[in-house]
């Protein structure tokens, strides 16, 4: 798509910026997403749908757990609710609640020298409800989106396929911390 001489100045300072690890201008971000026809979501790429521990809390309980598999609460363990709560992690990746659980659409932007960088828009809510769409940033690349998402205690749907991977983002501790008995 062919962009105005404005918009592809703004979008030039923008690459720059990010890439000097400065903070991008409102008015360069602005100018970037009507590159993109004003509709970056649109015509973006789904990178991920953020998921955390703090998002399935209200059903860190032994009641929730034994009603989920039958055991007595007398007999549960904390392996039992650790195992919950890994599983439960897991299925927010294709289970998830769109009102709690922002997805991130990501809009390749390059500047006239050819050097790319990142915007990634966080999408909340459902249409019939109404969809909110934030910028959460303009990146370098997608490992740094992905380090600063972590560094905000965000775990990324893209990053977990199973129980297993929810151990390199959420320690048992953190887990038998936020349990509620």
């Amino acid at each position: 798509m062919k962009k105005s001489r404005r918009v592809q100045a703004g979008i030039n300072r923008l690459v720059k910026a990010v890439h000097q690890r400065k903070e991008p201008e409102p008015k360069d971000i602005e100018l970037a997403i009507e590159g993109w026809d004003g509709d970056v979501v649109g015509n973006g790429d789904l990178i991920a749908v953020a998921i955390s521990l703090d998002n399935i809390d209200n059903r860190l309980s032994d009641q929730d757990l034994s009603d989920h598999d039958g055991s007595s609460i007398d007999e549960i363990t904390n392996a039992d609710r650790i195992a919950y709560a890994r599983q439960l992690l897991v299925d927010q990746t294709s289970e998830y609640d769109s009102d709690f659980n922002p997805s991130f659409m990501g809009a390749e932007i390059k500047s006239t020298g050819g050097v790319g960088a990142l915007m990634v828009f966080s999408v909340t809510g459902y249409s019939f409800s109404g969809v909110s769409v934030d910028c959460y940033g303009v990146f370098q690349s997608l490992d740094d989106f992905k380090g600063s998402a972590h560094d905000k205690g965000l775990i990324l749907s893209c990053e977990i396929s199973d129980v297993d991977d929810t151990r390199r983002w959420v320690s048992d501790q953190e887990i038998l911390h936020a349990w509620k008995g």
